[in-house]
């Protein structure tokens, strides 16, 4: 109908024939996806130790927390 637009829609297989990609968007080797991966190796603290009363064990927490944060910038 006259007015009405057809939705645009990207077909990756147009640019198989493209020989001049340009760089920026071709992605460097490190950050391209990959089938191996590697393990990752996630923090687990236990938080009880900020619901009890032992101090040892908030203390002993808190430097697992700040560790974590430090490393991986989060922790679970």
């Amino acid at each position: 109908m006259l007015g009405e637009e057809k939705p645009l829609i990207f077909d990756a297989s147009h640019m198989k024939n493209e020989s001049n990609t340009p760089t920026q968007y071709i992605w460097p080797n490190d950050e391209k996806p990959c089938l191996v991966t590697q393990e990752l190796h996630v923090p687990l603290i236990d938080l009880r130790g900020f619901f009890s009363s032992d101090l040892v064990t908030t203390q002993q927490a808190s430097r697992l927390i700040g560790e974590a944060c430090r490393s991986h910038g989060f922790f679970l």
